[in-house]
């Protein structure tokens, strides 16, 4: 009779290269899902202070026509701060009725967005029309 090799009658060691293989499979994806997480937390994120921003833009918004209709426009920039950030207009240029403001926000937690916005005035009734929401003009500047 002809004796076998005897690496070849071993089976002690049958079942690692499976179990190695199945190990791999999950770290796989647990990597993944973690690094699936990490950018949705990022993404969420990103999110809220998207969100803050857009409030910061709306809440500076009516403070400053407020104010444009109690003493008028500002000569020079105008500053508010607010429990999110603070909000910063300065007037470009005016022509007629219509002014052209730069609007830069910038959030408690440093991130800053800078628009470009129409304001529009009555000439012979101190209150702002047509401008509940911004116009189509406007130009957003990320740094």
């Amino acid at each position: 009779m002809k004796k076998g090799l005897s690496f070849m009658n071993n089976e002690k060691g049958f079942f690692l290269p499976y179990v190695l293989f199945i190990i791999a499979i999950v770290y796989i994806i647990v990597t993944t899902n973690i690094a699936m997480y990490r950018n949705d937390l990022q993404l969420t994120e990103n999110q809220i202070e998207q969100v803050k921003i857009e409030t910061l833009f709306q809440m500076q918004r009516e403070q400053f026509k407020q104010e444009v209709q109690k003493h008028g426009l500002p000569s020079s920039e105008t500053t508010y701060h607010f429990p999110d950030g603070k909000a910063k207009i300065a007037i470009i240029r005016s022509e007629n009725q219509t002014h052209e403001l730069n609007v830069s926000i910038t959030t408690n937690n440093n991130h800053r967005y800078t628009i470009i916005n129409t304001l529009t005035t009555s000439d012979n009734h101190p209150n702002l029309r047509n401008e509940d929401y911004p116009s189509i003009q406007e130009k957003p500047i990320h740094q």
